[in-house]
């Protein structure tokens, strides 16, 4: 009896912390933002009547995506495809937290890493765009498609002297919001 009695209390205590967590969460939301956790984001997009809706992305399936692109546009001009290198993950993703950090948007200093190109995207709102559902479902495309617009980017990209690549994504929220994505390479 008290082991049942337990389980409904602690389902109940489950229950209550899922709510008070959706309660807060909602009313801190604005419409057309976007919120992160760890490596997660959300678009908040409102509909018809006051309703929202939530989509969840994972920064990790991006940063892959785009890993995915830089590949076969490498395989399409006869180049061997890059693989992802954990010391060139951390960095690019350092430098994308500092950018973010000091606000500026500039390259960082790669030859002291023993880095070969380095390759930057930034977009930002303050607060008259929304960072819509549709804009997060192209993001790796509209990342990648900006690095390819790009001659030194394009370049970057199709450099045979790198064979390993780190990319980041990096996201700055609240009332307006910043997105860095870094390619590094060597």
């Amino acid at each position: 009896m008290s082991y049942i009695r337990s389980i409904k209390i602690k389902n109940m205590k489950n229950l209550i912390t899922l709510l008070l967590l959706t309660i807060n969460f909602i009313c801190y939301s604005q419409d057309g933002n976007i919120y992160q956790g760890d490596r997660n984001f959300w678009a908040i997009e409102v509909k018809e009547m006051n309703e929202k809706t939530f989509t969840k992305y994972d920064i990790d399936s991006i940063e892959t995506e785009i890993i995915t692109l830089i590949n076969s546009l490498r395989i399409e001009n006869g180049l061997n495809i890059v693989t992802v290198n954990d010391y060139l993950s951390s960095y690019s993703n350092e430098v994308g937290e500092i950018l973010l950090e000091q606000n500026q948007f500039e390259h960082s200093n790669i030859s002291d890493n023993g880095i070969v190109v380095e390759n930057l995207f930034k977009i930002s709102s303050f607060g008259t765009i929304p960072f819509t559902d549709e804009r997060l479902k192209n993001l790796s495309n509209e990342i990648f498609n900006y690095w390819l617009t790009s001659t030194y980017h394009k370049l970057n990209m199709l450099s045979p002297n790198i064979k390993t690549i780190g990319v980041s994504i990096n996201v700055e929220y609240g009332e307006n919001y910043s997105i860095i994505s870094t390619m590094v390479g060597k």
